[in-house]
């Protein structure tokens, strides 16, 4: 039976499936923090068949702790029901995975009532599956925009619940990326704020639904479609020109008879071309190339031509190579060597550029490892370039996400591009970064496909 929950200044939300091997651990980064008079905690045991019951009855004595058992509705579901019983105006969840800092809610409840805001998060460190910690994981004050698409850890952020009240809670429809849905309706009505001190453990591990990539892929871009069309958005009455590009990065030596030669009845261009269906919107396709096989064989399918000055990219930027007549409609720049970037990933793109209101998108994937430089001492680790820095270098800590362009998809506004404009990104997933350099790739591509 529940217990009678009091009403408080803040309620804690731990919410755990499966998870009983730390919740002990969690529950007692509770128990101990700094600040004892304003709070109470709602464990949400979502369907648990481990020990989890066994070690919420250990604390059933505790009159600060209250349980709510349900029948294993998902993340979303579970923290919706606990939020729903808490009595208090601020709410701060905990994944049963993670552990709070001693002085995590003194901290973060003073400077939301000093500063006002409706939402307030600080950093956290990140610790291996046994506890060890990583590294600490520094956020920024403002995650909200093209340059950081982003959001702060759900775990560990303190809100208003009316404000939660008020956005209709947690997309419980959302297997993953509830957080990010959160994140983007809460900044478009209510305000937040930072503080710069690491007030959380986030655990990695195996079994953590960070590491789900594709469905957490598949949900972020339903999230930033339902956030378009929340905010309006739409692509300009001017459409959409889309420009398929056949110029090859400088270092892939590719020839017109790799883009022309057909497996499975069709060649990249087809492949390509095929994604496009379905949006109408795209109201012209112009194939930029600089080689006369792939020019003749435009004309014979009915493409626009646009001869490109260069039998190669320069740098990783395409639009340089690009004029476009009509400076009010978007620019899709799209390339038939990446045959695996999957068809949505096109409405990604779209959806992003109008979500954030920028100049520009591109396709990118993740660079992971080590960061070095050459220096006249050899290689150094974990330094890059940045001109506004003392001495031109700044730290890159290794928890830090690099990302190169992958040169498959770009989208531009031309009323809004500029080179000082941030650049938006849809971060695609790695096999869709497979580039085609030779007919065995391209065989190999074909048969994923297939």
């Amino acid at each position: 039976m529940l217990k009678a929950i009091p009403k408080t200044k803040l309620t804690v939300i731990i919410t755990t499936h499966n998870y009983g091997r730390f919740l002990q651990n969690s529950i007692e980064s509770v128990l101990s923090q700094t600040n004892q008079d304003s709070w109470h905690l709602i464990v949400v045991d979502d369907g648990s068949t481990d020990d989890t019951p066994d070690i919420l009855e250990t604390f059933q004595d505790d009159a600060r702790i209250s349980v709510v058992k349900l029948n294993g509705i998902g993340l979303a579901g579970a923290s919706n029901a606990g939020i729903k019983k808490a009595e208090s105006e601020w709410i701060i969840r905990l994944d049963a995975d993670d552990w709070f800092h001693p002085q995590c809610i003194e901290i973060l409840l003073e400077k939301a009532e000093k500063t006002g805001v409706d939402l307030i998060y600080g950093d956290y460190f990140i610790v291996e599956a046994e506890g060890k910690i990583v590294c600490s994981h520094s956020q920024i004050g403002n995650m909200i925009g093209a340059g950081y698409e982003s959001s702060p850890l759900a775990a560990g952020c303190l809100f208003r619940k009316d404000c939660w009240r008020q956005i209709g809670g947690y997309d419980e429809s959302l297997r993953f990326q509830e957080d990010f849905d959160f994140w983007l309706k809460f900044t478009e009505r209510f305000k937040t704020a930072y503080v710069p001190q690491p007030l959380m453990y986030y655990r990695k591990h195996s079994g953590s639904m960070s590491t789900n990539r594709k469905p957490r892929s598949e949900a972020r871009r339903q999230v930033k479609h339902k956030a378009a069309c929340r905010r309006r958005r739409t692509i300009p009455n001017e459409g959409i020109q889309m420009i398929v590009s056949t110029i090859p990065p400088l270092d892939a030596c590719i020839s017109s008879d790799l883009l022309l030669a057909k497996r499975g009845g069709k060649n990249l261009l087809d492949i390509l071309n095929e994604k496009t269906i379905g949006f109408p919107d795209i109201i012209k396709k112009v194939l930029l190339t600089s080689d006369e096989k792939v020019d003749k064989w435009a004309h014979k399918n009915n493409w626009d031509v646009k001869k490109a000055k260069f039998p190669f990219s320069i740098g990783n930027d395409w639009f340089s190579m690009v004029e476009t007549e009509n400076d009010k409609s978007l620019l899709l720049v799209a390339s038939p060597l990446f045959p695996l970037i999957e068809k949505e990933r096109i409405q990604e793109l779209i959806d992003t550029l109008l979500v954030h209101d920028c100049g520009r998108v591109d396709s990118v994937l993740p660079q992971c490892g080590q960061v070095f430089q050459l220096t006249k001492s050899g290689l150094e680790s974990g330094i890059v370039q940045n001109e506004n820095q003392m001495n031109g270098m700044i730290e890159v800590k290794k928890e830090n996400c690099l990302y190169y362009q992958s040169g498959g998809l770009s989208i531009i506004n031309p009323k809004n591009y500029s080179k000082k404009d941030v650049i938006g990104f849809v971060e695609i997933l790695p096999f869709e970064g497979f580039l085609v350099r030779e007919i065995k790739d391209l065989e190999w591509a074909v048969s994923q496909i297939n």
